[in-house]
């Protein structure tokens, strides 16, 4: 073939990633590749990924093309740490979405839980308390006696 290419593994140095990393890439052929005539493969460089330019040079302008990147300097664990802020914004704000919500629902349970203990203290003075009961009257004017239903006398209940 008329282009130069370097081997495999001068090539993926030259790019800054792992031969196999490379190879997937001339195996899904997004980087020019050719088996040479000694039976080794061969990648053809971009332009721009000349052997006058290094890894680092390459990383620094590929970061200055992107737009959001462009604004990262600084050491690569600062870097890391932007790119991890980055990635994790979005699930920050739903967990204070969420956290406020939970704070709301804890507040109304409490509400519910302090109702509930006063109708609790109210049914217990109440059932200590039974209201009188005064005997039906018959149509005839006649008082009948209260009795306990059939199945509360069944099972001894009163």
């Amino acid at each position: 073939m008329p282009e130069h290419g370097l081997p495999i593994a001068d090539a993926a140095q030259m790019m800054g990633v792992s031969v196999d990393a490379l190879r997937k890439r001339v195996q899904r052929r997004s980087v020019r590749a050719y088996k040479g005539t000694d039976g080794q493969w061969r990648v053809v460089l971009p332009e721009s990924k000349t052997p006058e330019t290094s890894p680092a040079t390459e990383t620094l302008s590929e970061t200055s093309e992107d737009s959001e990147t462009s604004a990262v300097i600084g050491t690569p664990d600062e870097r890391f740490a932007r790119v991890i802020e980055q990635a994790i914004a979005p699930y920050a704000a739903r967990l204070e979405a969420v956290s406020r919500v939970a704070g709301e629902l804890r507040a109304r349970l409490e509400h519910a839980e302090r109702e509930r203990d006063e109708l609790r203290a109210r049914l217990a003075a109440s059932e200590d308390n039974p209201p009188m009961q005064s005997a039906p009257v018959a149509p005839g004017g006649v008082q009948r006696e209260i009795r306990p239903s059939w199945w509360r006398r069944l099972f001894g209940m009163e």
